[in-house]
């Protein structure tokens, strides 16, 4: 698997947890401890905002630290 379909792959993920779970998670938590700016996960589950690559990443790595 090269990078790029190790991105899409965490992406995938990633993206239908949060919209699956977002009125469980605390969004605003999230972006705080991740540094990222208000409003980038809400504007992606309510407006179909996309993520950027970077932030897919370490939304990954905090998800899967915190078991989710």
């Amino acid at each position: 698997m090269d990078r790029d379909q190790r991105i899409e792959y965490k992406r995938e993920k990633v993206e239908k947890y949060l919209v699956k779970f977002k009125d469980r998670l605390r969004l605003r938590r999230i972006e705080s401890e991740l540094s990222f700016p208000i409003g980038t996960i809400q504007k992606f589950t309510k407006k179909g905002r996309i993520i950027d690559d970077k932030r897919i990443l370490l939304l990954y790595s905090y998800l899967k630290k915190m078991k989710l």
